[in-house]
């Protein structure tokens, strides 16, 4: 519509028909010129959005992987310090075991001595 008002439309005279009809192709062809760019443009952006939402949707897919990669590495994690801490108290209680027999056996071995002493 721009168009028609900065060129104008030419009006109708006898033998000026035919001038008519070639402003209005021209006007048409500069119309179809200006959509056929413009649909281009659109098709052009239509395909860019489309790579970057695929693209966003392959990195949101790679996040949620490495989000259940980290939450089974927690698990493990997990896992792992409840049994250290337990192979630590098992360790410990061996060290108990451990020193009460040697006290039980150097008493005995005290015991014993005197006794060889006493003889």
């Amino acid at each position: 519509m721009e168009m028609e008002k900065t060129m104008g439309v030419p009006k109708l005279e006898g033998s000026g028909t035919e001038q008519y009809l070639e402003e209005m192709q021209r006007i048409f062809a500069a119309r179809e010129e200006t959509y056929q760019k413009r649909k281009q443009e659109y098709e052009q952006k239509s395909q860019e959005l489309q790579k970057i939402q695929t693209e966003l949707g392959r990195q949101y897919q790679s996040l949620e992987g490495q989000k259940q990669e980290l939450a089974s590495a927690q698990q493990k994690l997990a896992e792992q310090k409840v049994a250290h801490r337990e192979e630590q108290e098992e360790l410990q209680r061996e060290k108990q075991d451990f020193e009460q027999t040697k006290k039980l056996y150097e008493g005995q071995q005290q015991e014993l001595l005197m006794k060889s002493r006493l003889e």
